[in-house]
């Protein structure tokens, strides 16, 4: 069975709340990270310079990192990215409470791919590369 929630607008509105809440705390514990490191240890320290280089190596190998990033962004800046839910539920006639499920959280690619300038050209050019375009 597959439901999918497209009109329901509290529900989308409350989980993209909450898909805010998750990017803005990535986003803060990244940043308060930095800070926390350049205070105790000094901004040209080795420990920072690591950091720093860590945070830029996972950036330009997980395409997950680059993306999340870069929607806090478009999050924090232009609105809530999702726009709908969708529910695959697979129901255990014999014993319900095995039942299990798979929420999607669906987003509008051509929508995000408009915001070149925001998302940069690698994530950009990662959204077209993954959305086949």
């Amino acid at each position: 069975m597959s439901i999918t929630l497209s009109t329901h607008v509290v529900f989308i509105l409350e989980t993209n709340k909450v898909v805010m809440n998750v990017l803005i705390a990535f986003k803060f514990f990244l940043d308060n990270a930095e800070t926390y490191l350049k205070r105790k240890f000094n901004k040209d320290s080795q420990i920072v310079q690591n950091y720093l280089k860590l945070t830029k190596d996972i950036f330009d190998s997980s395409f997950a990192y680059r993306f999340l990033y870069k929607l806090r962004n478009y999050t924090a800046h232009l609105g809530f990215p999702l726009e709908y839910i969708h529910f695959d539920i697979k129901f255990n006639h014999e014993n319900p409470q095995l039942s299990t499920n798979s929420p999607q959280l669906i987003l509008n690619i051509e929508n995000l791919k408009k915001e070149k300038e925001l998302f940069g050209k690698i994530v950009t050019k990662n959204l077209e590369d993954w959305s086949g375009t």
